[in-house]
């Protein structure tokens, strides 16, 4: 998968679900997608957040592709944002913490530094998944597709590939089969908590969910989800 800022719970779940994760970061760089900015609640709406990218273009490959020099002051912004959206939060001072850890200035390459918030959010939540980047593996770079994602799983000795559900539209298991590796959609069960309003608002950034609920309560969310062949 594409490294996401704070993604949202069905992200943790794959982690969750696998033993090896690889962060797909030698692929072009998506804009007005989830890979620097997400999704809080504000005034029981979802509100967007961007962390900004310094010269971000599609021409580019995620790997390639670094933080702007103003984050320090995005950085800062953002937890008045947080601040403002959660204060009354019932796990608020732990999650706030927690974050501040997470957006520590260090490696300004985004993939690094989305690679290490993603894997320090996992050990967070108890998860101990393994990580790679896929600009890590020795492959054949000119597989496209399903091509290029089977080849890095027969690399890897991966006998399963574990997709979200989405990936019905891109992937066929007959193919995969062929290859000797078994294919399977992840499918998130409706994860419902208690937010401010009386409307639940879903899909939201993992934020909301740790600013809302116990480790031991997304421990279980971890846990909700089905798995499906074809």
């Amino acid at each position: 998968m594409q490294p996401y800022l704070f993604p949202y719970i069905g992200y943790f779940q794959l982690i969750n679900a696998v033993d090896l994760f690889v962060i797909f970061d030698d692929v072009n760089y998506i804009k007005r997608g989830w890979i620097n900015r997400n999704r809080i609640l504000l005034r029981n709406s979802p509100f967007l957040f961007t962390m900004p990218l310094e010269k971000a273009s599609q021409n580019k490959l995620i790997c390639e592709t670094k933080i702007s020099s103003g984050f320090i002051r995005w950085r800062r912004k953002f937890f008045e944002v947080l601040r403002h959206c959660y204060h009354r939060a019932p796990f608020y001072r732990e999650c706030i913490e927690l974050i501040k850890r997470l957006l520590e200035p260090g490696d300004y390459r985004l993939n690094v530094f989305l690679g290490m918030q993603l894997e320090r959010l996992s050990r967070y939540l108890g998860i101990e998944t393994e990580f790679l980047y896929s600009s890590e593996v020795d492959k054949d770079s000119n597989l496209r597709g399903q091509d290029r994602i089977i080849d890095i799983c027969k690399r890897l000795g991966g006998k399963i590939y574990i997709n979200p559900i989405g990936g019905r539209a891109l992937y066929r298991r007959e193919d995969f089969l062929r290859q000797g590796v078994d294919l399977a959609f992840l499918k998130r069960r409706p994860i419902r908590y208690r937010q401010f309003g009386e409307t639940f608002v879903s899909d939201l950034s993992i934020i909301d969910v740790l600013m809302f609920n116990s480790l031991d309560t997304v421990s279980l969310f971890l846990q909700e989800y089905d798995l499906s062949r074809g």
